[in-house]
C-alpha cells in the first residue's frame, strides 16, 4: 500500500509530460473552457506549458519523497 500513492503520482507526472509534448508539437493547449494557441497568445501558451512543467515536477518530487521516506 505504501507504493500506491507514488505510483499514481508518477503516472500523473507522465500524463503531464505527454500533455507538454503534444502541446509543443501542435502549438495549442486546450483547457476546459478555451484553447490557447501559440500564434494567438505566446505568453499564455508558454505560461500554460510552464504550469504543466511545474505540476509534473511536483508530482515526480513528491513521488520520490514518498518512496525514499515512506513515513511522510
Amino acid at each position: 500500500m505504501e507504493y500506491v500513492i507514488p505510483a499514481v503520482l508518477i503516472l500523473l507526472g507522465l500524463v503531464n509530460v505527454n500533455l507538454i509534448r503534444v502541446g509543443i508539437d501542435v502549438g495549442e493547449v486546450q483547457s476546459r473552457f478555451f484553447r490557447i494557441r501559440r500564434s494567438n497568445s505566446a505568453f499564455g501558451f508558454w505560461s500554460a506549458i510552464g504550469f504543466q512543467v511545474f505540476v509534473s515536477a511536483v508530482c515526480f518530487s513528491v513521488a520520490l519523497l514518498r518512496i525514499t521516506h515512506p513515513e511522510f
